[in-house]
């Protein structure tokens, strides 16, 4: 590969070597699900499971909600999307509804169960089998100060299959309101896969200088990876007694799954950008050394079965700031479809 230049550092990065220890990334907190805040202020962001985001997995181009719901009766029509994502340990679709003062938002979740990939049919939670599909709605309503938050004691999905390869959901889900009444709603969303899919990583290996870390070498013992014909995102971890060092590649402007091999650089005229993050430290999750450069290139490689090779090669300043460190990597990968 050819001599590489170091950049400064990124906004936002810290490079200074007395830099505090922290813990990356910050775990997702255990915050429980909530309804409306007092004074019933509609947050939008109430309700789901913990760490639950929209990630551009999963497409919902067209929603409605209807039924009743805590004091919110005879709600129905078109809904906003909070969020979505799909894999195959499970599915999350979140919708809001509101007119005047009131509010609905409903989280459908499925764990067990590919919403993209599953056959068409109806699906509803076992209580004997934990290894089946579950189903469960965590609902949520709003009207001036009565407010509810509810899971439903029963959920029923079906799913079949539209002609233009979407898929549409139904589901009809039942509730225990504070009366002791059963209320009854309903949530149809025609779904279809997102522009995000996720990269399988295989034989990565990571080596090189980065921050107090040096000398490294070592296969990579935790691999992610998303893909965009636009944009992909690799993260690789490393470690070993004493050290770990995580490289978290970003390359944008290039679909790796088509482009021909070759050596590519960050090229402002052609809209490609190679970028990293670096971080190291003593152990995994706690570092003394974060930067991030786009001063590197990339090396495709062809493989059998549509699976390609990526060797990297990022150049980082050192922790003091008065030299360059190299950070290299290479790993086979294939873009995935669920269906």
């Amino acid at each position: 590969m050819p001599t590489l230049r170091a950049s400064g550092p990124s906004p936002g990065c810290v490079s200074a070597p007395t830099a505090s220890r922290r813990s990356w990334p910050p775990e997702l907190g255990e915050t429980p699900f909530e309804a409306l805040p007092p004074g019933g202020t509609p947050t939008g962001v109430g309700v789901g499971l913990p760490g639950f985001v929209g990630d551009g997995t999963l497409e919902v181009p067209s929603a409605e909600l209807f039924g009743d719901l805590g004091a919110v009766r005879g709600f129905s029509g078109p809904v906003s999307v909070v969020g979505a994502h799909s894999d195959r340990a499970g599915s999350n679709v979140t919708l809001e509804w509101r007119e005047g003062d009131a509010w609905v938002q409903a989280s459908l979740d499925v764990t067990n169960l590919d919403l993209l990939g599953a056959p068409a049919g109806r699906y509803q939670t076992d209580p004997l089998d934990a290894s089946a599909p579950a189903v469960v709605v965590y609902g949520a309503s709003g009207r001036a100060t009565d407010l509810a938050s509810l899971t439903s004691s029963r959920a029923v999905l079906s799913i079949s299959d539209e002609p233009d390869g979407a898929r549409k959901l139904q589901v009809e889900a039942e509730f225990t309101a504070a009366d002791g009444s059963v209320q009854e709603a309903f949530l149809v969303a025609t779904v279809r896969e997102g522009s995000i899919r996720p990269i399988v990583i295989s034989g990565a290996l990571m080596s090189g200088d980065l921050g107090d870390i040096a000398g490294y070498g070592a296969d990579s013992s935790r691999v992610d990876g998303t893909y965009t014909t636009a944009l992909s995102s690799i993260r690789l971890d490393a470690e070993g007694p004493g050290w770990w060092v995580m490289n978290y590649l970003n390359v944008s402007g290039l679909d790796l799954r088509t482009v021909a091999a070759g050596v590519y650089r960050s090229d402002a005229a052609s809209g490609i950008a190679i970028s990293a993050t670096g971080c190291s430290g003593p152990s995994y999750g706690t570092y003394t050394y974060d930067h991030s450069v786009d001063e590197g290139e990339i090396q495709i490689e062809d493989g059998e079965d549509g699976e390609r090779r990526i060797d990297y090669a990022m150049l980082f300043p050192s922790a003091d700031g008065r030299s360059s460190q190299i950070a290299r990597g290479s790993f086979r990968f294939r873009v995935v479809s669920r269906r």
